[in-house]
């Protein structure tokens, strides 16, 4: 028994090294096949190497995809799997067609090849042909019973594929053949629904040589397609100037309209292609041409807020007073989606038709606006509202200024402009919390340093009794703790809940500031005196109240929508 289990390891060594061995001939097999080494595909063929190939992939595949005749002979004489495919769906005659092999597609021909399969994309090996512009190929192909109606997975044929990649001898030999016409040999496209399509679809695309290639060979440039929209339409939508150009210069029509009223001009500037709205301009579009709703291309471009496109319209001359069906201005549609820098720039030329409740509308939007710019940081803009009349320390319908936003989102160069305008330094919403306040509790280091600087009260807390101190020892904010306290912070000033900044940063685990704080000696309050209390509240005073009356006035025209839009009206 010793002998006999002793002898069935042996063999099961002996197999293991055997599979061993076959799996490595296939695999020097497929390596051979594709480098082309006929000596060693034949040595291995007579040592009865598998031919099936290893996963998706076999030897007849690599070796027809290289344009290797006699092995892809060798390995059919070896019984290799004609129809085999690999992990794209191709067989190798797919393969060899791809790849511009004539004669390995011939040999795979005679041998039985499927000539109509299909890969994984729904591509045959005459899509192959025509796309890469190989006539013999095609020609091949088409003879051994290809068919020139297949379709791929985009709906198109052989044909259509030829026209895209610009081989206008394979689009003319195939228009011929599926006419059954051989006898002419001039190069000319037939103009039909199958050329016009490829040519919608090249102007959509962008493809300028094979938008080129037909115009030249006779399409009309504003030929429509079924839905009767103009190659101008798509390349205008899709603002592709070159192609515009192309067909502008070929006389394609600029007014031409799809079933929604829609011209090139308006799809243009409702996708915000400036320099093809302008080159169309130049050309003479009508730039007051309006749709089935009545909206023109600057109603299109105020609503979406493309400001270069909405001044370029104007200085051709755009109607800004006309009304869409909703009885809508350009301006009504910009203040209506809140496009605000839009609204105040078309605001000159419509305030003569202005109502009064669109005047409180503008002014909205200009307070939204101003507030817009400082939160996000936009200096330019931030510059343009104080420019144009903006108070800088307005206050919104939540009684917050433009400061109280820059310092919150940490906005320091708006700060700086905000701060050279003049802007209450100590203004406060009906939280109590100042610019220094929201600076501090956002861990805002620079903002919070020159608001200090610029003589901001240290020592200021909001109705939670909360000091900028408190915040920064609340959050773990050392290096603000320790500014705060250079500038005079009173580290013993306790909270509604009697908690000092100290307790407050043990009872939160803030261990760094904790220890600090626990290592200076607290002394008496620097900034004593400037204290916020409730009998100096700004909160109570005329002029804030005027403020307050003034942003419940906005409110009461209707234009609640006009807040809550943008993230500087978050809670915070």
């Amino acid at each position: 028994w010793k002998f006999y289990n002793r002898s069935m390891e042996e063999i099961s060594d002996i197999q293991e090294q055997l599979q061993k061995f076959k799996k490595t001939n296939e695999m020097l097999l497929m390596k051979a096949a594709d480098r082309g080494d006929v000596y060693i595909v034949k040595e291995l063929l007579k040592m009865n190497t598998s031919v099936l190939g290893l996963n998706h992939a076999s030897p007849l595949h690599l070796a027809a995809n290289s344009g290797h005749d006699t092995i892809v002979k060798m390995l059919l004489d070896a019984g290799a799997d004609i129809e085999k495919r690999d992990y794209t769906g191709s067989t190798p005659l797919i393969g060899a067609a791809y790849n511009t092999h004539l004669s390995v597609c011939n040999i795979l021909l005679s041998h039985g090849a499927k000539i109509n399969v299909s890969d994984y994309h729904k591509n045959t090996p005459l899509h192959y042909a025509a796309v890469l512009g190989h006539l013999a190929m095609v020609q091949s192909l088409v003879m051994h019973g290809a068919d020139v109606t297949a379709t791929n997975e985009y709906g198109r044929t052989p044909v259509e594929e030829a026209i895209r990649s610009v081989h206008i001898n394979v689009v003319d030999w195939l228009k011929r053949q599926s006419k059954n016409n051989t006898s002419s040999n001039e190069e000319t496209i037939n103009i039909d629904d199958e050329s016009i399509k490829v040519f919608i679809e090249l102007a959509r695309d962008g493809n300028v040589s094979g938008v080129n290639f037909l115009l030249y060979h006779g399409m009309n440039a504003s030929v429509q397609d079924s839905r009767k929209r103009t190659a101008l339409h798509y390349a205008a939508h899709n603002g592709h100037l070159e192609v515009v150009k192309l067909l502008l210069d070929a006389g394609a029509n600029m007014e031409a309209r799809n079933p929604d009223g829609n011209t090139p001009l308006i799809w243009a500037a409702h996708n915000n292609h400036l320099n093809v709205c302008r080159l169309l301009l130049e050309r003479g579009a009508n730039v007051n041409a309006a749709d089935v709703h009545w909206n023109t291309a600057l109603h299109y471009a105020a609503m979406f807020g493309y400001f270069p496109v909405v001044k370029l319209l104007v200085e051709y001359g755009a109607d800004t007073a006309i009304e869409n069906n909703k009885q809508r201005t350009p301006l009504q549609e910009a203040a209506r989606t809140g496009v605000t820098a839009v609204a105040l720039w078309l605001r000159s030329p419509v305030t003569t038709y202005a109502s009064s409740v669109e005047s409180n509308t503008v002014k909205g939007i200009a307070l939204e606006h101003f507030m817009h710019m400082a939160s996000i940081g936009n200096v330019s803009g931030v510059r343009s509202s104080l420019n144009n009349g903006m108070k800088v320390s307005t206050q919104d319908s939540r009684n917050r200024t433009a400061l109280h936003y820059a310092a919150h989102n940490g906005r320091l160069e708006v700060v700086k402009v905000l701060l050279e305008a003049g802007a209450n330094i100590e203004a406060r919403n009906p939280d109590g919390n100042t610019p220094l306040l929201w600076a501090a509790h956002n861990n805002h280091l620079e903002i919070c340093h020159l608001l200090l600087e610029r003589g901001a009260i240290v020592n200021v807390y909001d109705i939670h009794g909360n000091t900028p101190l408190h915040y920064a020892a609340m959050f773990g904010y050392l290096p603000v703790v320790k500014l705060l306290v250079k500038y005079g912070a009173d580290t013993t000033i306790e909270n509604i809940k009697h908690h000092t900044p100290l307790q407050v940063a043990k009872e939160v685990g803030r261990i760094l500031v904790e220890e600090w704080l626990s290592s200076i000696n607290p002394t008496t309050p620097v900034y004593e005196s400037n204290k916020y209390t409730n009998s100096n509240s700004s909160r109570n005073n005329t002029e804030e109240d005027n403020v307050i009356n003034s942003a419940e006035s906005i409110r009461d025209d209707g234009l609640d929508h006009l807040f809550g839009d943008y993230n500087y009206y978050d809670d915070y």
